[in-house]
């Protein structure tokens, strides 16, 4: 049998057990619920709303969408958006589908129950053996490595800070709010939090000069057009 053939076989295999190709550090499992067993019924709510502003990036494709109707702010906005769709697509299309990694409610040790903790219709919370809660919240049916809502959040805000102190400071401060809360409601391990604000910075400044390189390109060839559109309607 090929290596290909190998790695094709082994890759079916996981996906079809979830997280095959992770050792989980018994470290992670630990920080998990260590952190668990620090909630309460506020500091519950008040993740749940964080952890809901990143949910399909509705914080930061709204602060873009706001930002474009302002001169000041457009250029933030237009920037903002393209890295959402861009570093957020690469890692929920293309990293996650690669890395397979499962949750940590996944778990062959942990079963799932409904739970008194549960906050937002149709959730449902996790429970290890010991009885401790781990989770709640609509439960994620994807991979978990990188955390989606963490590639995302620090991503925007990293592009933001790089454009406005002023704007970017309190962007991070919520982007880092939105990643710990992904462990908070133990729906990734501290390894998806932490690779994935690394992936979203290194890849988000690299993006950052690569728009400003194209930006006046752009910038010429979309006056070059308008110029040309505006001569034929002159002439006609």
């Amino acid at each position: 049998m090929s290596l290909l053939s190998i790695v094709l076989s082994e890759a079916i295999e996981g996906l079809e057990n979830v997280g095959r190709f992770w050792d989980l550090g018994t470290w992670e499992m630990t920080f998990l619920l260590w952190l668990n067993s620090l909630h309460g019924t506020f500091i519950d709510k008040v993740f749940l709303v964080i952890t809901m502003l990143g949910d399909k990036g509705i914080v930061w494709i709204t602060s873009g969408i706001v930002m474009l109707f302002f001169k000041k702010t457009r250029r933030i906005g237009i920037f903002v958006i393209l890295t959402y769709g861009l570093i957020g697509g690469m890692n929920n299309f293309i990293i996650k589908k690669i890395a397979i990694r499962a949750r940590p409610f996944y778990d062959t040790t942990i079963a799932v129950y409904p739970s008194a903790h549960v906050l937002q219709e149709y959730a449902v919370a996790t429970f290890f053996g010991d009885g401790l809660f781990l989770g709640f919240g609509e439960i994620p049916d994807d991979y978990s490595f990188f955390s989606g809502h963490t590639v995302a959040s620090i991503a925007c805000a990293t592009m933001m800070i790089l454009h406005s102190r002023k704007i970017g400071i309190p962007a991070v401060i919520l982007a880092v709010l939105i990643a710990f809360s992904r462990l908070w409601h133990g729906v990734h391990w501290p390894t998806d939090v932490l690779f994935g604000a690394i992936f979203a910075i290194t890849v988000t400044i690299g993006l950052f000069y690569l728009l400003r390189f194209l930006e006046p390109k752009v910038m010429n060839l979309l006056t070059k057009i308008f110029k040309k559109k505006d001569r034929a309607a002159i002439e006609q």
